[in-house]
């Protein structure tokens, strides 16, 4: 009966004691519904989806990460599932992953459908006897559950430890983000870069389809300029007619000229016979033929103005075609320029015309008065018959100034349509210079936006390379940390589970020692049942020895897997000693680097106060230098004193002596005397100038009819023996300077076509051009302004040592400002870059000084 009743505990406990785990077969075909099913109620990422799959497993099935990105994707693929990034979490942004309408449905469909193929497939396959009844609890389950109280301690410490290995996965996860952040980035970036690309490629289009309509335009341009020059052909031809006509014109004047001779006879002729009454009749019909002879010469003028009118609309069409051409062209911005010249020589023939006109309108009115003046005679002498004529005419007159006026009007408004034709051209043509500018500066813009992205790509390609490193290195680093973590975590498994199995064998033996002994007690008079239970707990005994074999076997396991552990662990610590001996190593480095950083400061500050010394100390010199020139030009100003004292006294001695000798009047004796006295008379002034000769003093004496004494001879030999040359300072400045300006522009040059290689902008040689020019300017302006003609050249040239401690200063500060730019001085191109062309252009102060001293030698010797 007891039998009976162990063997259905077996059972009806669930699959765990019969080792019976769940087919990875049958949840491999719906992983599909059990994510849409978990993303169903809210959105959730990737660690929430394999948690809530857990707990609904109740720890049965866990869903692997690989599986579960896998089926995301395909997915998203689908259409089924979108994803978005969250908020930041430990350093990165999560990815959620949210259900789309067709994917609602989609598992909407897929529940139905599983509840229904669920209730066929467990009404054809299940057995309706043997099922697991979850629910159920047997004595063994609580037995468990008292197991599960004892072990929450050593649970909650794999809790911690479980808690730091999560730790190192969010580290883990924060640099995937971190990397994941980058490169999305860098995609963005590289995307901007490739939109700016197709927005160039465009842009270059446009104004290819632009030139293209440009040179369409200039045909047509070309075009309509020939037909310009057919009107003005045409305009040509139409002057030529003008001038025909005004030839004609000048005719008729000269024919009315002569006219108004006869005319002004026949007055006369009528003045002498206005006595005569019978006459008057001859002399009215003579009136009258004069005046249709005028009639006739008007209506002449009249056919002359008119074809003059027929003209001037000819021109004004003209003029309109002209302004209709104008409008078109005010839409073509490109033809203005070459437009404007002819616009400028058709408004001056225009101009011309117009002059014309206005010199037709003078002789008109010159006409007119000649006309009134006629008429004021005609009124005097026949007043009757000629005034309705006269007044004819007038008015005929009026209307035709009238007409002028109007025409006058018309030309000057036409004029006005011009100046603003032009000045609208002439903005046209402005406006199109700016929006070339304007595209020039945008194409320049293009320019050097493609070579900033181009450097942008090559450092994103850069920083994509060190990315993808430090991603391999640590997708290496978190596959051997999951690869311990794993192996360990299975090593606590299963010496949990062993140490489990043994705790509970334990616990099982002691219970039934338990009830061994109480039914011993309570059925000590039933022998069989005891002889029965005898057996039974003799086979019990032997169970429990076997158990205790296997017991002591998996405690053997259990010891060799903690030695392992111990020997990992030696390895881990042996490693964390390494790791941390390089860090010292790494610190001492620095601590080495920072001295000599130090001592650099430190010498560079001696050098400074160094340089700062000589300076001073050659201006003290300097200022020495120039007192003592003060003074000695106070002693040679005494000294000429002094010399012109002497000289005077020596003359008024001569003078006495002379006057002495004349007295005299032996001749020989005389000159015996003069002899003597002459010896006498040679003052000996070598002490002096060797005085003024260590003053630094050229001394110069007078006596002997002009001629200096002996001494003096001597000392001024020795004095140019000793001297020092003199040169010109600002003329060996410039060459010295033009010379150097050469070697920089020559250096400029090399550096500014090789800018491509260095990959150094057109700044950098522009800049050491630009210093050399303005030293050879400076050094052009002293020399043109006279700046020392003549000075003496000193014998040690302190400016050369000078110029050594300069060169040496600017070295060291160049190789300091490349360490604090971390040049990499291992890469050949920031080693020239950085170091090596400032430092050949630093040498042209070395070769400036040089050449300086070396020109102002050979001054000095030709001196």
């Amino acid at each position: 009966m007891d039998e009976k009743v162990f063997q259905q505990d077996q059972t009806i406990t669930g699959g765990e004691e019969q080792n019976l785990e769940i087919s990875a077969d049958l949840i491999r075909g719906h992983i599909n519904t059990i994510i849409l099913r978990c993303l169903y109620d809210a959105d959730k990422y990737g660690y929430e989806i394999i948690d809530e799959i857990k707990k609904k497993s109740g720890g049965l099935y866990t869903l692997k990460e690989p599986t579960l990105y896998s089926a995301l994707k395909r997915l998203e693929s689908l259409k089924y599932v979108t994803s978005y990034y969250g908020d930041y979490s430990n350093g990165g942004r999560r990815k959620y992953f949210s259900l789309t309408d067709t994917g609602r449905e989609v598992t909407k469909q897929n529940l139905s459908a599983w509840e229904y193929s669920r209730t066929i497939i467990d009404s054809l396959i299940s057995d309706g006897d043997a099922h697991y009844d979850f629910s159920f609890i047997t004595d063994k389950q609580t037995e468990l559950v008292e197991l599960k109280r004892a072990l929450a301690a050593r649970e909650e410490a794999l809790n911690e430890e479980k808690a730091a290995l999560n730790n190192l996965k969010n580290e883990l996860q924060r640099e995937r983000a971190l990397l994941s952040t980058q490169s999305s980035s860098i995609s963005s970036q590289k995307t901007d870069f490739l939109e700016l690309k197709e927005k160039v490629e465009q842009q270059t289009s446009e104004l290819e389809l632009k030139e293209t309509s440009l040179l369409e335009k200039q045909a047509e341009i070309q075009a309509k300029e020939v037909q310009l020059l057919e009107k003005e052909r045409e305009i040509g031809d139409a002057k030529a007619e003008l001038a025909k006509q005004s030839d004609e014109i000048k005719a008729l004047k000269n024919l009315l000229e002569s006219q108004r001779a006869t005319f002004e006879e026949n007055v006369s002729l009528l003045r002498e016979e206005n006595e005569l009454l019978s006459k008057n009749r001859v002399d009215e019909n003579a009136l009258t033929n004069a005046q249709n002879e005028i009639t006739a010469m008007q209506s002449e003028l009249s056919d002359k103005q008119s074809t003059i009118d027929a003209l001037r609309t000819a021109i004004a069409t003209q003029e309109s075609t002209i302004d209709v051409l104008k409008r078109e062209n005010e839409n073509k911005a490109t033809e203005f320029y070459n437009k404007e010249l002819e616009f400028r020589a058709a408004q001056a023939q225009i101009e011309a015309q117009k002059s014309k006109v206005e010199t037709e309108k003078l002789a008109l009115e010159q006409l007119q008065q000649q006309l009134n003046e006629r008429e004021t005679a005609l009124q005097s002498q026949a007043s009757q018959t000629a005034n309705s004529v006269l007044e004819e005419e007038r008015a005929e007159l009026q209307n035709q100034l009238q007409i002028m006026e109007v025409e006058r009007d018309a030309l000057k408004a036409e004029h006005e349509e011009l100046e603003k034709a032009q000045a609208e051209l002439q903005s046209a043509r402005e406006e199109l210079q700016s929006m070339r500018e304007a595209l020039q500066i945008e194409r320049a813009e293009i320019d050097r936006k493609t070579y900033e992205l181009t450097q942008l790509e090559y450092s994103l390609e850069e920083k994509q390379r060190s990315v993808d490193d430090k991603q391999t290195q640590t997708n290496a680093n978190s596959e051997e940390i999951q690869f311990q973590r794993e192996d360990l975590e299975m090593r606590e498994n299963a010496l949990l589970r062993e140490q489990q199995k043994l705790r509970a064998d334990l616990e099982k033996l002691e219970i039934q020692q338990k009830d061994l002994s109480s039914r011993q007690a309570i059925y000590n008079q039933q022998q069989l049942d005891f002889i029965t239970r005898k057996n039974a707990l003799a086979a019990q005994q032997f169970d429990f020895a076997d158990k205790l074999s296997s017991y002591n076997v998996q405690a053997k396991l259990f010891n060799e897997n903690l030695e392992k552990y111990e020997t990992e662990r030696a390895d881990l610590l042996a490693k964390q000693r390494d790791y941390e001996e390089k860090e010292r190593e790494l610190n001492a480095q620095r601590a080495a680097f920072e001295t000599e950083k130090a001592d650099f400061e430190r010498k560079r500050t001696e050098a400074e106060r160094v340089l700062q010394e000589a300076q001073q100390k050659a201006g003290e010199n300097e200022l020495a230098a120039e007192k003592r020139l003060r003074e000695l030009q106070e002693r040679e100003l005494n000294l000429t004193h002094r010399e012109n004292l002497v000289a005077n006294t020596y003359q008024t001695i001569q003078t006495r002596q002379y006057v002495q000798a004349q007295s005299e009047t032996d001749s020989t004796p005389y000159t015996a005397q003069q002899s003597q006295q002459s010896t006498e008379r040679k003052f000996d002034f070598h002490d002096l100038h060797e005085r003024a000769q260590a003053d630094g003093i050229k001394l110069q004496t007078a006596g002997y009819g002009g001629r200096a004494s002996q001494p003096t001879q001597t000392v001024t030999a020795t004095e140019s023996a000793n001297a020092v040359g003199c040169y010109n300072v600002g003329l060996t400045l410039f060459k010295s300077a033009f010379i150097v300006f050469c070697i920089v522009a020559f250096e400029s040059l090399l550096v500014f076509f090789t800018r491509s290689y260095l990959n150094v902008s057109a700044l950098y040689p522009t800049l050491a051009f630009a210093v050399g020019f303005t030293q050879f300017i400076i050094c052009a302006i002293l020399y043109a302004v006279g700046y020392r003609p003549r000075a003496r050249r000193k014998k040690h040239a302190s400016y050369v040592l000078t110029a050594a401690v300069i060169f040496v200063i600017t070295v060291l500060i160049t190789t300091m400002i490349a360490v604090y730019c971390k040049a990499q001085i291992s890469d050949p191109k920031q080693m020239l870059t950085f170091v090596i062309i400032p430092i050949v252009y630093l040498l042209n102060i070395i070769f400036f000084v040089t050449f300086f001293y070396l020109f102002s030698i050979k001054a000095s010797i030709k001196s």
